[in-house]
């Protein structure tokens, strides 16, 4: 029940375990834990390794060959491409995007906007993902461009005028005394005055609250 130093290796396993810290009944009981999936606790007492794949590892081994493609970190050589559940889905990617290099080729086409090396013409765009994004917002740069209206203001560079402050999640805090609410926020920064019941909403870079004058 000592971690012995010299025997703190791959070779000795480790000392049997005993250099693995933390509540040892959780090792080997038949489910991966994440906690534990380390080579130090013997890739969580072997309930973390994957038939056939010995230098597979994920967290969810039973997501290996269960008829669905669930790209990264399964969608590897090492895990056999997800069991072969990605193999014909990444022949049918490679066809259709011969010149696209993604990290995770199921992001392409999911109906959410991931920008970065996926919003670019060789990966149509995120498979037309972003498509309504560039067409709203085409000077909004931002590293995750699905979070532009999500319902939450992400503040730094999406609180800005060419992402619409944030798709309108913003509005509040950047014009407190602003009457505009819930869906007409999505009117801010789409380069249209909006005017309802007499109330400014917009014009050009200046955001108004206004029913006088």
């Amino acid at each position: 029940g000592i971690c012995q130093e010299q025997y703190k290796t791959d070779e000795c396993g480790f000392d049997s375990l005993d250099c693995c810290e933390g509540d040892k009944s959780l090792i080997s009981n038949g489910v991966c834990d994440p906690l534990y999936n380390t080579a130090i606790c013997g890739w969580d007492g072997g309930d973390c390794l994957v038939l056939k794949y010995n230098f597979c590892r994920v967290n969810q081994t039973e997501l290996i060959g269960n008829g669905e493609c669930d790209g990264m970190p399964y969608n590897t050589a090492a895990c056999g491409w997800d069991g072969g559940d990605c193999e014909i889905a990444n022949r049918n990617f490679i066809l259709r995007y011969p010149n696209c290099n993604v990290f995770d080729s199921t992001f392409v086409n999911n109906s959410r906007c991931d920008g970065g090396d996926y919003m670019v013409e060789s990966c149509d765009f995120d498979g037309g993902d972003c498509g309504e994004f560039l067409e709203k917002y085409p000077n909004c740069t931002v590293p995750e461009p699905w979070r532009v209206g999500d319902g939450k203001c992400d503040f730094g560079n999406y609180m800005v005028y060419e992402c619409g402050w944030d798709g309108g999640d913003c509005i509040d805090e950047v014009y407190p005394n602003c009457e505009a609410r819930d869906k007409f926020k999505t009117y801010f920064g789409n380069g249209v005055c909006d005017i309802r019941d007499g109330v400014i909403f917009e014009t050009g870079e200046l955001v108004c609250d206004i029913r006088d004058g």
